[in-house]
């Protein structure tokens, strides 16, 4: 499986007092999924869209959160767009809230404190064993 991310973080807002931090986050997943390829000129189709939920996707985990709740992917309303070559991708975009111990002892002319965001991945396979039925089509295709 190969894997890349693209991402974007810009501050929200810092608190030093309770050393919290927010962060708008958008990311771009992409993998290679060699489960996910079929024949398009037998199903008529080049890339489809399913729900994250059925298909594999890597657990992302959001560490020493400040708010309840850890994993960062809502997989109740997420799409992936898969390719027939079984490329697949996802896009997040959220407001992630933390913890990070800041320094109080510091000049104006110093930045507030390090960033200290992460991104770890557990990568396991699951896979799906049930086909998925294309409209109008009689071939089907497991992802």
């Amino acid at each position: 499986m190969n894997y890349n991310s693209k991402h974007t973080l810009n501050f929200q807002d810092v608190s030093e007092v309770d050393d919290k931090f927010s962060v708008v986050g958008n990311m771009t997943l992409a993998w290679t999924d060699k489960i996910c390829k079929w024949n398009p000129q037998a199903t008529g189709e080049q890339s489809l869209v399913f729900p994250i939920r059925d298909i594999w996707y890597p657990s992302l985990v959001l560490l020493n959160q400040f708010s309840e709740g850890f994993s960062i992917v809502d997989d109740a309303w997420m799409a992936a767009r898969v390719s027939h070559h079984g490329k697949v991708i996802v896009q997040l975009a959220s407001v992630f809230h933390s913890t990070c111990q800041s320094s109080l002892r510091r000049s104006f002319t110093q930045p507030v404190s390090p960033a200290c965001v992460g991104l770890s991945l557990n990568l396991s396979v699951r896979r799906d064993i049930l086909p998925v039925r294309l409209a109008g089509r009689s071939k089907s295709l497991q992802c």
